[in-house]
């Protein structure tokens, strides 16, 4: 796998996991805001039984004035939720390419299998050899190590082929100039050619030479000192070499890290689902009588928290 292919798949994950992470964290939110409303429901019996009580004078204005502040904090909690999750889905609709008004969860009772194989060294193995950006780096490294080796060439010798090809001609020009010279004195009928005119060449018999010289041979350069540049570069090289190789192993480290992250949290998680699936309140046909003096909207909040940890408290 190349450089470009390595990135082009590294883009393609990270789509994934962030279409993923929208997803779930819309979800979340979704979740959240049911459960706030089902807490303000509940909020807002206790506040009809408060004020009922204290008409009939079993409590006091205090207790109303209490129970009217918590419902008050449910209608502002309720917002708060709404707009997380019209933020939440925004960011969806960002990823996906088109509205989104709701995301749906999976089904009752759907199968969540655990991580195949069970081995956490395994998937510690694939992440820090098989990461997509731990494949970069060391893509990076063997650039750098090339890098340092061709700078190392610079205080080899150097073996070259040379060869060359010349092509020149004595036209018949020159060779009458050559003959008038010679003989430009004789003569002076009008019928004689002029010294140094190519008719004069032609009767001496030189119409003009061509010469071509081919050459090839063998050049051996030996650098002795070129002003410490070849050592520069060497240095430099040999700089980014390690720069490069401590990219890797930092890379190579936090891709062990996300690998056992992500196991632990899925084993984690799909033990807390079969912690809260069901609650025994929701079982059918189950007797959970309250204490005579509990509330059951107290109680039923009491365990919507615990099986939403991260819900607003009340």
């Amino acid at each position: 796998m190349d450089s470009a292919q390595a990135s082009f798949a590294q883009a393609r994950q990270d789509l994934i996991v962030r279409h993923g992470q929208a997803y779930f964290d819309s979800l979340a939110s979704q979740d959240s805001l049911a459960i706030v409303r089902s807490q303000k429901a509940s909020i807002a019996q206790q506040l009809e039984s408060a004020k009922h009580s204290f008409e009939v004078g079993n409590t006091t204005i205090t207790d109303t004035n209490e129970a009217q502040a918590k419902y008050d904090q449910a209608i502002s909690q309720e917002i708060a939720a709404q707009n997380d999750l019209a933020v939440k889905l925004a960011t969806l609709q960002q990823i996906v390419g088109h509205p989104v008004e709701r995301v749906d969860g999976l089904a009752v009772g759907a199968p969540l299998p655990p991580p195949v194989p069970a081995d956490i060294n395994l998937w510690v193995d694939a992440a820090t050899d098989a990461n997509y950006q731990v494949v970069l780096e060391q893509i990076a490294l063997d650039s750098a190590q090339r890098e340092t080796s061709k700078a190392k060439a610079g205080h080899l010798p150097t073996v070259d082929l040379v060869a060359s090809r010349s092509r020149s001609s004595l036209g018949a020009a020159g060779a009458g100039n050559f003959g008038g010279n010679f003989g430009g004195g004789f003569g002076s009928g009008a019928n004689t050619p002029s010294p140094g005119t190519p008719a004069l060449a032609a009767e001496l018999g030189n119409p003009g030479s061509t010469y071509t010289n081919s050459t090839i041979g063998v050049q051996l350069t030996i650098p002795i000192f070129t002003g410490g540049a070849t050592q520069s570069r060497v240095r430099q090289t040999r700089a980014l070499e390690d720069q490069a190789a401590a990219d890797l192993d930092t890379t190579r480290r936090n891709a062990a890290l996300s690998a056992r992250q992500a196991f632990l949290g899925v084993v984690s998680g799909l033990a807390q689902v079969r912690a809260l699936q069901p609650l025994p309140s929701e079982r059918p046909h189950c007797w959970c009588p309250w204490p005579s003096s509990a509330d059951p909207a107290s109680h039923r909040n009491t365990a919507q928290r615990t099986a939403y940890p991260n819900a607003p408290s009340r």
